[in-house]
């Protein structure tokens, strides 16, 4: 057989199969079981090369993990058993509970990965002395090789979980501290929402827009003003925001690729070069586009003076900021998922109403537990909801709230990372 690299081995192995699958004559018999044979042969080889790969991974982790995840998992459980033993606040737990709930549930998954580490390891020492495995470890009737290959996925798997348990953990901490502590700096938070069914363009500060059957002027103050159905005329009024002393600029990074960011009058860097367009700021905002991942469009989302990401970089186009009113086209494709941009979907044109404002952390606090306020008003209606069969409104008013909840939890970690 000619010498072959593992992906030239993985590539055939994959050519193989699908040949052996082929409907049709196209293969006899015959053909096919050879092509079989073939593919047992090079799975061999190719789990030779895993083996040499995974080897020196294995040795190197028993170094670090002798216990094989037992003091992790050990201390995993003590440190969230402080926290729900500890934790008094009701609206503490109430933010915590489903962040607790998944910690544990990926703790029982660690702990399952340290009872199938520790039957991989027990086949390896007897294999190691030539002895037979007992019949008692479900590893018994495997080969070596298998054992070890076996043992160092798991190792990885377990590494993965334990990262994400201590991120995990870390939020958690960062949570139960910023409920405890007030003196947090100030920070520029963002709720955003579709607030129409259909809009114009905004023209001198004002668009004509529907909810249902009804037909406004909405103007950029966020005031609505009800019209006549047939009246398509729209006031000449527009307020201007003031905008920050920043320029865009590029970079390259030395693969033909330019980058954009902005700087002050100055010359001094604010935001760092990061996308791949940066508009200049008006009413008090950006417009920046990235090139995501196996698309061919631009995306564009809305950024403040920082840098900070107001709307995601999810739309196809949007709009200038006119008083924290957005108009934005977004792609919804089936079944939420994207995987190119020609795969079945359909524009969708809205506005998005961007509430904004600066506000000190206790304010965050305060808006959080009100949201958690309404969310318990709304669970405590829902029987009576019941018999007028609006339970399904309630639960998307309380996914809505939740979401809510979850985007300033978010902040504040993402603050305290920082």
């Amino acid at each position: 057989m000619t010498v072959m690299n593992k992906d030239e081995i993985i590539s055939k192995i994959n050519s193989l199969t699908s040949a052996v699958k082929t409907k049709g004559r196209a293969y006899t018999a015959i053909h096919r079981e050879e092509m079989r044979k073939e593919i047992a042969i090079l799975e061999i080889e190719i789990g030779k090369i895993k083996l040499e790969e995974d080897i020196p991974y294995i040795e190197e982790f028993k170094l670090i993990h002798p216990s094989y995840f037992i003091p992790e998992v050990d201390g995993f459980k003590n440190r969230i058993d402080e926290f729900v033993k500890n934790t008094t606040d009701p609206n503490i737990k109430f933010v915590l509970e489903f962040k607790i709930k998944s910690f544990c549930s990926e703790l029982n998954y660690l702990s399952s990965y340290q009872k199938t580490i520790g039957d991989l390891i027990e086949a390896l020492v007897y294999l190691n002395k030539n002895e037979i495995v007992p019949s008692s470890n479900p590893n018994c009737y495997k080969r070596k090789e298998k054992i070890q290959e076996s043992l160092a996925g798991s190792f990885r798997a377990g590494i993965a979980i334990t990262n994400k348990l201590n991120t995990a953990l870390n939020e958690i901490q960062q949570i139960v501290n910023f409920f405890i502590n007030d003196n947090k700096l100030t920070c520029f938070v963002y709720l955003t929402d579709a607030i129409f069914t259909e809009a114009t363009n905004f023209e001198n500060g004002f668009s004509i827009i529907h909810q249902g059957a009804k037909k406004m002027y909405f103007a950029c103050n966020g005031n609505a003003y009800k019209i006549d159905s047939e009246e398509d005329v729209i006031p000449k009024i527009q307020r201007q925001m003031e905008n920050p002393d920043l320029i865009p600029f590029n970079v390259e990074d030395g693969n033909y690729n330019i980058l954009k960011g902005y700087k002050n009058s100055g010359g001094e860097i604010k935001i760092q070069a990061k996308f791949k367009i940066a508009e200049s700021f008006v009413n008090g905002f950006a417009k920046v586009g990235i090139l995501k991942e196996k698309c061919t469009k631009y995306t564009y989302g809305l950024i403040d003076h920082t840098g900070r990401f107001v709307l995601p970089c999810d739309f196809i186009e949007l709009g200038d900021v006119y008083n924290d009113i957005v108009i934005y086209k977004k792609h919804i494709y089936k079944d939420d998922v994207v995987q190119t941009w020609d795969f079945d979907w359909k524009e969708v044109t809205n506005y998005i109403g961007l509430s904004s404002g600066y506000l000190i952390n206790n304010e965050i606090k305060t808006t959080i537990c009100d949201e958690i306020g309404k969310i318990k008003e709304i669970e405590n209606d829902i029987p009576r909801l019941k018999t007028r069969g609006e339970v399904d409104n309630a639960y998307d008013r309380i996914r809505i709230r939740r979401g809510r909840i979850d985007f300033y939890l978010k902040y504040i970690t993402d603050i305290d990372n920082n």
